[in-house]
């Protein structure tokens, strides 16, 4: 059986969908750990009770990174190169 997990790491929650190859989809929601993203990634899956090996694909993004960029809230960047570069 072909399946999608894709993950969505959120500010406030962690938003997770399972979608097997007959179209029928699970739907879970998790808080976010912002101490660690990781977390709210794991528990998320871990509603679906499928391993890793049971998978086809993996997509995952996070709206967490976008909006600390949009918010200016992380840490200062910089862009580091060797000459020649």
């Amino acid at each position: 059986m072909s399946r999608v997990l894709g993950i969505d790491v959120e500010g406030t929650f962690t938003g997770c969908i399972l979608i097997d190859d007959a179209g029928e989809m699970q739907v879970a929601k998790v808080p976010t750990t912002p101490e660690d993203l990781s977390n709210g990634v794991k528990d998320g899956w871990s509603k679906f009770g499928v391993q890793a090996t049971e998978l086809d694909r993996f997509v995952h993004g996070t709206t967490a990174a976008t909006n600390t960029l949009i918010e200016r809230t992380g840490a200062k960047p910089a862009h580091i190169t060797t000459m020649g570069m």
